[in-house]
């Protein structure tokens, strides 16, 4: 029910051009109709740093092509491009070694930029839990700009 009234909303100040509307994909059945209400971005819930700085999605098996998940980035992404919105994804907790300086990074900056080809997603998000302080939030905007 609560949905069904985020999607009236959207459709109600969708006249707005100031007016953002984010969809979050958390892993159920991908409504690719929200599009018509005026999302205008789908954020794929699911992806985790490992301790070695891979991003790997958590909500699917990414091995097997035919996933259900994978079949949902894809069809949002296709969705997305008829009606001019963006896709992206979010990175959700935290990413341990913040401060460990630039070369920890490497892994993550591969990670991220095989899966925002791969799926072409227009960005990244990243959980609102992290960081958890001012100076993890200064030097995650330093190391991914």
């Amino acid at each position: 029910m609560a949905s069904i009234c985020y999607l009236l909303l959207a459709a109600l100040t969708w006249q707005s051009e100031a007016f953002e509307f984010y969809a979050y994909f958390v892993g159920e059945e991908l409504q690719l109709g929200a599009f018509d209400v005026g999302v205008t971005e789908l954020i794929f819930v699911g992806f985790a740093v490992s301790a070695n700085g891979s991003i790997t999605m958590t909500f699917s098996n990414k091995n097997d092509p035919d996933s259900t998940a994978v079949t949902a980035v894809l069809s949002a992404r296709q969705a997305a491009d008829t009606y001019t919105t963006r896709v992206s994804f979010v990175i959700s907790g935290s990413i341990p070694f913040i401060s460990d300086g630039s070369s920890a990074f490497s892994n993550i900056y591969a990670s991220a930029n095989n899966i925002v080809e791969k799926y072409k997603f227009d960005g990244i998000n990243f959980d609102w839990e992290f960081p958890s302080n001012t100076e993890e939030w200064k030097e995650l905007l330093g190391r991914t700009q």
